[in-house]
């Protein structure tokens, strides 16, 4: 009797907050709306691990057990949609198009739950994509949505890690954030910020994108745009991609040093940029007055100076 009087009190509690918030959010202002979303999705985590998410012409369904990808998506409709926003606007005032015809593709490595793989298809003119997630529990919202969203024709799933050598990985799993799953390599890492050293573990496929590229799975003259997200794995992504790197095909890239750090990836990916790439763009700042505002790729380790210790920034990297 006195946990179903505790428990009727924490949802009057929560139903009060949710309607003191829902008159404010009346009232105006985007902070109070998204508080309001905030408190609506930790009731419906109690009710429904699952809850769809209506924005601009896509559904996305996401679990309300995900801190990550889900509540960002709950809250404000999409998730990184700036991002790629940005990213083909800068492509664009450089006179790229690199979805110029129904034929070229968005390759999407790290696809989590397909957010990005969508807003490429539906907003941004993909003819389709190629999205590898190496998470069984990610590939099957992954279907979900493309389902959803009546792309599941023009989207292959490739259910693997991209890394630098063909065989099984070790995939460590975070519980509350479907976009902290990360390839072990070694052990978990170092300061163990978030727990890594009792997150559970799975043995998964690992692939090279070139071995992708040697067996007809990808035709990288149909590719417009990559997009790497693969929380800290991306050198040893980029060091089974020399196709790839050798190429003209702009790569939005994550950098997160901690990330990096942790997986003994940060030297190594700054000397596969340096040997491939001329110079980057920071999304979240893409122009100044002089128009795309373009670094020099060997001030990536300013950069990763410069960032907070968790922090990470998206690039665009460009030839």
């Amino acid at each position: 009797m006195r946990e179903e009087q505790m428990l009727a009190e924490r949802w009057s509690l929560q139903l009060r907050r949710a309607l003191r918030l829902g008159r404010a959010a009346v009232r105006g202002g985007d902070a109070s709306r998204r508080a309001l979303r905030e408190v609506q999705f930790e009731v419906l985590r109690r009710m429904t691990p699952i809850v769809a998410v209506d924005d601009d012409g896509i559904r996305y369904f996401v679990s309300t057990h995900d801190q990550g990808v889900g509540l960002p998506v709950f809250v404000d409709g999409a998730f990184d949609a700036a991002d790629m926003r940005a990213a083909m606007a800068i492509l664009q005032r450089s006179g790229l198009q690199p979805f110029r015809n129904e034929k070229q593709l968005f390759v999407d490595i790290g696809a989590n739950i397909g957010t990005a793989t969508i807003q490429a298809i539906v907003h941004h003119g993909a003819g389709g994509a190629v999205a590898f997630e190496p998470d069984e529990g990610n590939v099957v919202m992954l279907h979900h949505n493309l389902l959803a969203n009546a792309l599941t024709d023009r989207v292959v799933v490739v259910q693997a890690a991209v890394t630098d050598a063909p065989g099984p990985v070790v995939l460590e799993r975070a519980t509350n954030n479907s976009g902290d799953h990360r390839v072990r390599v070694g052990g978990p890492a170092g300061d163990d910020a978030f727990a890594e050293s009792s997150r559970t573990i799975a043995t998964v496929p690992g692939l090279t994108l070139d071995s992708q590229v040697e067996t007809g799975v990808l035709q990288l003259d149909r590719v417009g745009l990559v997009s790497i997200d693969t929380q800290g794995h991306e050198a040893q992504v980029l060091a089974g991609a020399q196709r790839l790197c050798s190429s003209d095909i702009p790569v939005m890239l994550e950098f997160w040093p901690y990330g990096l750090r942790a997986a003994g990836g940060s030297k190594r990916l700054r000397e596969i940029l340096a040997r491939s790439y001329d110079r980057y763009v920071d999304l979240s700042t893409p122009f100044d007055t002089r128009g795309v505002a373009y670094r020099p790729i060997d001030e990536l380790q300013a950069l990763e100076t410069a960032l907070p210790y968790y922090a990470w920034a998206n690039l665009l990297l460009c030839g």
